[in-house]
């Protein structure tokens, strides 16, 4: 394990060695840290967009387990060919023709797919609780249990009787 020098590329500054706070191993390519801070402020940035359809860009993404090559070690990740496909923005390529991914970058990809799937969830709460004072109780239960499991037939005979006892 290696003390990490640190210092800013192309200056004249001192580079100054760590106190073990980080840490690289050369012979796993381990870089650790108490903490890694990205630049994030509004003042840095232009042309600010919310993403769209991140949900449905997350799902088209695989989380891999995989063995590196260089040392066996286990590993967990995403593919940055696969990634290059759905978020190329975030897929860098070295002088080697090596593909590395910005992990960071997917957060924001994954924050705004919570706010779909919790405006969808908010949709689905608001269906149901139409649905419960629309059919009682237990109709309501029984047409939900059919629609997990994929037994439409049961649950719309059960609507539609319903429908026919209050609108015939």
């Amino acid at each position: 394990l290696y003390p990490v020098m640190v210092g800013a590329v192309g200056s004249n500054q001192t580079p100054k060695t760590t106190t073990g706070t980080l840490i690289f191993n050369a012979s796993s390519g381990d870089l650790s840290a108490t903490t890694f801070t990205a630049s994030s402020d509004v003042t840095l940035k232009d042309n600010i967009q919310q993403i769209e359809n991140a949900l449905s860009t997350i799902l088209s993404i695989r989380g891999v387990s995989f063995n590196w090559k260089n040392n066996g070690n286990k590993g967990v990740g995403v593919i940055a060919q696969e990634i290059a496909d759905v978020i190329p923005d975030i897929v860098k390529e070295n002088e080697q023709g090596i593909k590395g991914v910005n992990y960071d970058s997917l957060i924001a990809y994954l924050i705004e797919a919570i706010r779909e799937l919790k405006t969808e969830i908010e949709e689905l709460k608001s269906a149901s609780l139409r649905l419960q004072k629309r059919l009682g109780g237990l109709n309501t239960k029984l047409v939900l249990q059919f629609l997990d499991e994929k037994n439409f037939s049961a649950a719309f005979e059960i609507l539609l009787r319903y429908y026919d006892k209050f609108y015939d």
